[in-house]
């Protein structure tokens, strides 16, 4: 990137600032405003400490819930994100399980729990309604790796008492984990009555896609399964900006017809990704990711065309609009709107201009973000 015109951009967005993606409801646990369920007993431990809330279970044979009444309720597109983890994974240990009799004495039951499973819950009405996905932790032999690490999950779904397996346990449905380093994140995205479900390190990788039933649910949170000690460190809910991801009425070809008549305007034309720099909720780099930019009345549109490198929690299509800009009006090589992140959430506002020196387009998000596009012939389909 050109040196003289980066260091302009930076200039400028260092005292704009940043619309983030709006959060609708957060609890990074600073305290217990949203009363979860504090235990003190013998067979179960809960408390918030350490900006976590950590939850253990002794009882055998029962499953713990622990949930709270969240905002995605009645909405029809939501995101909810959780960052959970259980500390009760330790290869070739086993967790002590306990029962209480009838005279109310604790007893320790002689086996141990060596993989206790735990997991998150959703749009919990009660016992007999809600959705759920379970983890199990592994380290059996793999795929020749004798020290691999690995985490399962079941997804299932319980309506007036009936359960329906979504999916069940199964080599197929396994990823590599590690608990002392890696948190697992949960991404629960629900457009209409679909529900798609990312887990992982990074909450990226696919579980699967489901219709799911309404369950008339408000809350969620974690489960806790004998023997486990579950720790959730970030629960949060956004609304998908779903008018906002919307058909643009361009598509390539209608682009490339557009602006072949018009060659000196400067951003309109045909771009592809080169580098990208920065947070990656409002870019998900790699793959070979191409929009078209068009003068539409008095606006400029931003529109998908190919090359979305990962499942996207949105089904993005070609022809889709990405962003709208205008041309600054102190500036006529600065250029300034919205730009649609992969998640559909609104970023704003990020300004775009040329560097004429290598023909870039510079998209930047704020001072530490900023995305470089090559053009590409608008006659040819070839780098220029």
């Amino acid at each position: 990137m050109n040196t003289r015109v980066r260091l302009s951009f930076i200039a400028l967005i260092s005292v704009m600032s940043l619309n983030a993606q709006k959060i609708l409801w957060e609890d990074n646990f600073t305290d217990n405003s949203h009363a979860w369920e504090i235990h003190n007993e013998e067979l179960r431990h809960s408390e918030i400490a350490d900006n976590k809330l950590i939850d253990w279970n002794g009882e055998r044979n029962k499953t713990a819930i622990n949930v709270t009444e969240i905002s995605s309720a009645g909405m029809n597109d939501y995101i909810i994100t959780a960052k959970l983890s259980n500390l009760h994974c330790e290869k070739g240990k086993k967790y002590p399980q306990y029962s209480k009799g009838k005279n109310g004495n604790i007893k320790k039951y002689p086996l141990k729990i060596s993989h206790p499973e735990w997991g998150f819950t959703w749009d919990f009405k009660n016992d007999s309604n809600y959705h759920a996905i379970l983890f199990k932790y592994d380290t059996k032999k793999r795929n020749n790796f004798e020290d691999k690490k690995f985490i399962f999950c079941k997804i299932f779904s319980v309506t007036n008492g009936n359960t329906t397996v979504l999916k069940d346990w199964n080599c197929n449905n396994c990823y590599s984990y590690d608990y002392k380093s890696d948190d697992n994140t949960v991404n629960i995205v629900k457009e209409e009555n679909l529900c798609k479900i990312f887990v992982g390190k990074d909450g990226q990788s696919f579980a699967g896609s489901f219709k799911l039933t309404e369950t008339g649910g408000k809350k969620a949170g974690i489960i806790i399964g004998t023997g486990a000690k579950v720790i959730l460190k970030q629960l949060t809910t956004k609304q998908t900006i779903k008018q906002r991801i919307r058909e643009s009425g361009w598509n390539e070809e209608s682009i490339r017809e557009k602006v072949k008549n018009r060659p000196d305007n400067p951003i309109e034309g045909i771009w592809k990704a080169v580098s990208f720099r920065g947070d990656t909720t409002k870019f998900v780099p790699g793959g070979k990711y191409i929009v078209g930019i068009v003068k539409d009345k008095q606006t400029y549109k931003i529109v998908y065309l190919s090359g979305l490198p990962v499942k996207a929690f949105v089904s993005w299509k070609s022809g889709m609009l990405k962003g709208i800009c205008k041309q600054s009006e102190g500036n006529i090589n600065l250029f300034s709107g919205e730009w649609i992140g992969p998640e559909t959430e609104v970023f704003g506002p990020v300004y775009m201009g040329i560097d004429n020196k290598n023909d870039e387009l510079i998209i930047a998000f704020d001072k530490e973000t900023y995305l470089r596009l090559e053009r590409i012939s608008e006659i040819s389909g070839q780098h220029i």
